[in-house]
């Protein structure tokens, strides 16, 4: 009976006892804590953290992965920051509260902050500084449907480190890669060539959908439920289509590129074909998907044929006749014309720039 009583005596003692232990803790934990960032390099990055009570210590330190912690600054009983003396008041600074900005952001900045409040909570954040994004296309001339192109894209940055004891790096904080033609996304693997740089690569072939699109390389990063998007683009100068337009007859200036393209599976060969006032008896080469004609002459209701067939030694199954009235001048014509066809019968556009521009752009050479 006695060891009954003297047993419950001892556990009622050990609840108290933690319960006592308990209460500083849970009574320092801050009102505010500080939240992840993301930002680019030259901006500024401010992380907020207030203690629950005027009375409590608080202070901030820098786990940049280096053997030793750094200090920053500390706040004491509600007062005005107070900077160590060895702190650049200039890179950090407090918003007369007890937040901590960081300035002028590097690369060398990426780190996890630390808000201590009564030397026994800490709150951490860490920072991300994106350093450059840049998205390239190898080669970027004579480029059209069917070419084969090589894109990657460059990124530098600066994080702190994946393995991190004080707050590892959250999976979509960590920057994330994506190359995508217009909204086509191109699912270009990844890799990380060494601690803060990531290289997205990827061979395609360009697809008739590409057509009027540019290449985006998107850089992602989402830190406390914030998403920072970045882009790089890079012009693929494929040329662009105005659907619902279905006349044959266009006016156009001296030596513009009209370009005829099928979009049909399988892909058929296309060719122009001279009909009337058109200065030559050539036909035009005749290639898989699409066909190019300079109109390099002056001259009204120019007349060729559009013509379009799967094997080279049958009949063509289509024919668009176009009139063309080929005026001088200098303005660029941004007219495109998609012709509409009966269902399952190859469709044409008709897209015309400048010669000049052409021939220093000939990556502009694709179909629908």
């Amino acid at each position: 009976m006695e060891l009954r009583i003297l047993t419950r005596i001892v556990a009622c003692f050990e609840v108290v006892l933690l319960s006592a232990l308990l209460a500083p803790v849970q009574g320092t934990l801050p009102l505010v804590v500080p939240k992840d960032a993301t930002a680019r390099i030259g901006q500024t990055a401010q992380f907020d953290c207030q203690p629950n009570q005027v009375t409590e210590e608080l202070k901030w330190f820098i786990y940049n992965n280096q053997p030793t912690d750094q200090k920053i600054f500390y706040t004491k009983n509600g007062n005005a920051p107070t900077f160590l003396p060895e702190v650049d008041t200039k890179k950090f600074g407090s918003n007369g509260t007890y937040s901590l900005v960081v300035k002028d952001l590097k690369v060398g900045d990426s780190a996890t902050f630390s808000c201590s409040v009564s030397a026994v909570q800490e709150a951490f954040a860490n920072l991300i500084v994106i350093d450059s994004l840049k998205a390239t296309v190898t080669p970027i001339s004579r480029l059209g449907v069917g070419s084969n192109v090589m894109i990657y894209c460059n990124l530098i940055y600066g994080a702190p480190s994946r393995s991190s004891v004080k707050k590892p790096l959250a999976e979509d904080h960590d920057p994330q890669l994506r190359l995508l033609i217009g909204q086509r996304d191109l699912n270009a693997p990844v890799y990380i060539t060494q601690p803060g740089e990531k290289v997205a690569i990827v061979n395609i072939t360009i697809q008739s959908e590409d057509l009027g699109h540019d290449l985006h390389c998107e850089m992602s990063s989402t830190a406390s439920g914030v998403k920072t998007l970045i882009y790089s683009n890079v012009s693929l100068n494929l040329p662009s289509s105005i659907l619902g337009v279905n006349t044959t007859k266009f006016d156009v200036m001296l030596n513009e590129v009209v370009l005829c393209s099928a979009a049909e599976r399988p892909m058929p060969y296309v060719r122009w074909v001279p009909v009337r006032n058109t200065g030559t008896d050539s036909e035009t080469d005749e290639t898989p998907g699409y066909s190019l004609l300079t109109l390099d002459h002056v001259g009204k209701d120019i007349i060729w044929n559009c013509s379009a067939r799967y094997d080279l030694t049958g009949p063509p199954f289509r024919n668009v006749t176009f009139t063309f009235n080929v005026i001088e001048g200098t303005e660029v014509s941004s007219t495109a014309a998609i012709l509409q066809s009966l269902p399952g019968v190859t469709t044409c556009i008709v897209i015309w720039l400048l010669l000049s521009q052409f021939a220093s752009r000939m990556s502009s050479s694709s179909c629908l």
